[in-house]
């Protein structure tokens, strides 16, 4: 038979660990909080930078802008999707969402590669690097819905 006091101790002690885990997951809960708000924030301005960049092009397919000018245009976009793909590569997610931002950060990159050969295509009016652009997005947009999926089965 343990003595009474033991008993207490050992109660004590088991309700302190379950608090201790509660704790823990609460904190492991607000990390993941933390990281998906700023994951989808950063969708949201990824889409947005996409979709005003891919008007321009859609300018430049009408003709109310000239190579030259599209040229120009995408070199004032670039810069901003490499400071978008820094931003993602720096979230630091919780491990489940590792893939997550590994394939934002893919899908940001090949979206990027994708306008510099539009770039040089521009330049050189090349058939190889406009065909190389269309190829890149189409892996950018494979890798958006890699990191989607993953998003999806780990939140």
């Amino acid at each position: 038979m343990l003595p009474k006091n033991l008993i207490t101790y050992i109660g004590t002690a088991a309700i302190g660990v379950v608090i201790v885990i509660m704790i823990i997951l609460q904190l492991e809960n607000a990390k993941v909080d933390k990281f998906s708000e700023s994951y989808v924030k950063l969708v949201m301005d990824s889409r947005n930078l996409t979709q005003d960049y891919q008007g321009k092009i859609s300018k430049w397919q009408l003709k109310q802008y000239d190579n030259k000018t599209m040229v120009s245009i995408t070199d004032t976009y670039l810069p901003k999707f490499q400071e978008l793909a820094s931003k993602v590569e720096n979230l630091n997610p919780p491990d489940r969402f590792k893939k997550t931002v590994e394939f934002s950060v893919k899908s940001i990159q090949s979206e990027m590669q994708s306008y510099m050969h539009f770039r040089n295509f521009l330049i050189t009016n090349n058939p190889k690097e406009n065909e190389t652009s269309n190829a890149l997005l189409a892996d950018a947009l494979k890798y958006e819905t890699y990191a989607f999926d993953n998003f999806k089965g780990t939140s």
